[in-house]
């Protein structure tokens, strides 16, 4: 799978830093640390918080989004070379719900993740659930959940998600060893296929899917990652082998 993986050096600017002072900024970095980068900016304007958090907030938000856009190139690729179909899935590292404005921009029509399972160490306990009494929130029922066992199937996600987008919580780590509540719990989430779309999702599938999930928790990386508890031991190497080839501080605290 090592052909899918690949590095951009990108630099991020907003768009109050006009095109040639961005160049000579690039050409700067490119010179001083023999490596060469992209441009890239954003649209700065005012998010109603003061100025710094609207670049650190907007500046983030563009980041997430050209990553995106080479997750969304790397799938494209494993699907046309069949690397990627109904009995091999793929495991994404978060949120399977794309903006909308990236799936457009990389013509990936939304069926198209139907063969990856998103798998998230966190999540907002605090919102409540729909279609449970009382108005139960997230964070109460998770408490409650064993070592393997799961909850019921959530509808989740907006736009073009509201509709085939299931959402569950699964315990991986015995409750009574983490030390937090909600220590040990993921979130999965995977699209309908189908009569799915209906019907809800097949509960065979889920219990198949969350099987497989709570098979890969060992070995824990307990002691090199404080998200121990909530780490999947594939994806935990995988993150080890991509930053593996970040570049260092080093290369950064040079130019100060």
């Amino acid at each position: 799978m090592r052909q899918y993986v690949r590095y951009e050096n990108i630099l991020v600017l907003p768009n109050t830093i006009d095109g040639p002072d961005q160049q000579a900024m690039r050409d700067a970095l490119s010179t001083s640390m023999k490596v060469q980068f992209q441009i890239a900016d954003y649209e700065a304007g005012s998010s109603g918080g003061n100025a710094s958090e609207d670049y650190i907030n907007k500046g983030t938000k563009r980041i997430l989004d050209l990553m995106h856009d080479l997750e969304l190139g790397a799938v494209a690729s494993m699907m046309a070379n069949r690397d990627l179909r109904d009995d091999a899935m793929l495991v994404i590292d978060g949120s399977l719900q794309f903006r909308k404005e990236v799936l457009d921009r990389n013509k990936f029509p939304i069926g198209q993740l139907g063969n990856m399972v998103g798998v998230s160490k966190s999540f907002t306990p605090s919102q409540p659930v729909a279609g449970m009494k009382g108005g139960k929130h997230l964070g109460t029922i998770l408490q409650e959940l064993e070592f393997g066992q799961r909850t019921p199937v959530f509808k989740a996600g907006d736009d073009a998600y509201a509709k085939i987008l299931g959402v569950w919580y699964l315990r991986i780590r015995p409750r009574q060893k983490m030390s937090s509540p909600l220590a040990g719990v993921v979130k999965v989430e995977v699209l309908a296929n189908g009569s799915e779309t209906d019907d809800g999702l097949n509960g065979d599938r889920v219990d198949h899917l969350s099987a497989l999930i709570l098979s890969e928790r060992n070995v824990t990386p307990y002691g090199s990652d404080n998200r121990w508890a909530n780490h999947l031991y594939p994806i935990h190497l995988t993150e080890s082998y991509l930053k593996s080839g970040f570049l260092s501080d080093v290369y950064f605290k040079g130019l100060l």
